[in-house]
């Protein structure tokens, strides 16, 4: 069981990071894709591994908000079962797993897109890449906080 939940907060941790890297989709993301592509290039002095880093980044992003979109439809999809006075307990579990699925597969092909992106990178360069998304982080949680002593 240790070792599950160690997993799963090790799958969070890389996938708040993915978000950050990739800036979120209903957020203004900490970098602009012309500031990451500059800051890849700056950071990794091989060209040819610097523009895969830049495919797969924007690959990521393509699939973070991906994930959005389908969450939005799913949503609308609930919404609707929900008034259907006639909707059975199969229909929701129908759409509950359906729902489960396609996150899954959609999670799953993000932390493969993650990885595919630290394979090329070196530690100091994956640190160097992360700085900008760290800082915006914590800058969001300080405003979130902020907020809510209001």
């Amino acid at each position: 069981m240790k070792g599950h939940m160690m997993k799963i907060v090790c799958g969070l941790s890389a996938l708040i990071i993915v978000l950050f890297m990739t800036g979120c989709a209903h957020q203004q993301p900490a970098l602009s894709q012309a500031d990451v592509k500059d800051l890849v290039h700056k950071e990794i002095s091989d060209p040819v591994r610097a523009d895969k880093v830049v495919a797969l980044m924007e690959q990521m992003d393509a699939e973070i908000s991906d994930q959005m979109n389908a969450k939005v439809e799913f949503r609308k999809y609930f919404a609707k079962l929900n008034t259907d006075y006639y909707a059975t307990p199969e229909q929701f579990e129908q759409y509950f797993e359906s729902t489960r699925e396609a996150q899954g597969k959609n999670r799953a092909r993000i932390m493969e897109t993650y990885f595919k992106i630290k394979d090329l990178t070196t530690p100091q360069e994956w640190e160097a890449l992360s700085k900008p998304d760290m800082q915006y982080f914590t800058d969001y949680l300080q405003k979130m906080e902020e907020s809510s002593k209001k």
